[in-house]
C-alpha cells in the first residue's frame, strides 16, 4: 500500500538537490523555470538562490485560466513548494541535515508502478506518512 512521502537526509545541500532532482523531474522543472544562471547545473546552486527561484515562480505562476496554481511554504528551517499537480517537494534543516523530501496525494503518482516510486527506491529514499492538505507529516 501506497504511504506517500518520501524523504533521505544529507549533510550537503547541494548532495540533496542533486539526488531530488533525479528524484523526480517536476522538481528539477519547477527549479529550473527560475533559473537565470546558464551553464550552471541545478545541483551546484546554493540554497538559497534555489529557494529564490521557486518564490519567484509562484509570485509569476499565471495559469493562463488553470484553477491550479504553485505555491510555497517557507518557515525556518523549512521550504515546502507544490506544483500545479500537487507534487510537494522541498527540504528542512535540522540537526546539521538536510532532510529532503517529495510526496503527492494522488495514489497513481506514487503506487507500485510509478515512476516516483520507482526512482525513490533506486536512490534509496525512505518512505513515511501519507499526504492530508498541506500537512507535511514528517517534519
Amino acid at each position: 500500500m501506497s504511504q506517500g512521502t518520501f524523504f533521505k537526509s544529507f549533510a550537503e545541500f547541494s548532495e540533496g538537490l542533486g539526488e531530488l532532482v533525479s528524484l523526480s523531474f517536476s522538481a528539477k522543472q519547477a527549479i529550473e523555470w527560475g533559473f537565470p544562471i546558464e551553464g550552471t547545473p541545478v545541483e551546484k546552486l546554493e540554497e538559497n538562490d534555489v529557494v529564490g527561484f521557486l518564490a519567484n515562480n509562484v509570485v509569476f505562476d499565471r495559469a493562463c485560466g488553470a484553477p491550479e496554481r504553485c505555491s510555497i511554504r517557507i518557515e525556518s528551517g523549512l521550504v515546502a513548494y507544490t506544483t500545479r499537480s500537487n507534487l510537494t517537494f522541498g527540504w528542512e534543516y535540522s540537526q546539521r541535515l538536510y532532510t529532503f523530501f517529495c510526496q503527492h496525494p494522488e495514489r497513481d503518482a506514487i503506487g507500485e508502478d510509478s515512476t516516483l516510486r520507482r526512482s525513490a527506491q533506486e536512490l534509496g529514499w525512505a518512505e513515511r506518512g501519507s499526504f492530508y492538505g498541506d500537512e507535511i507529516l514528517f517534519l
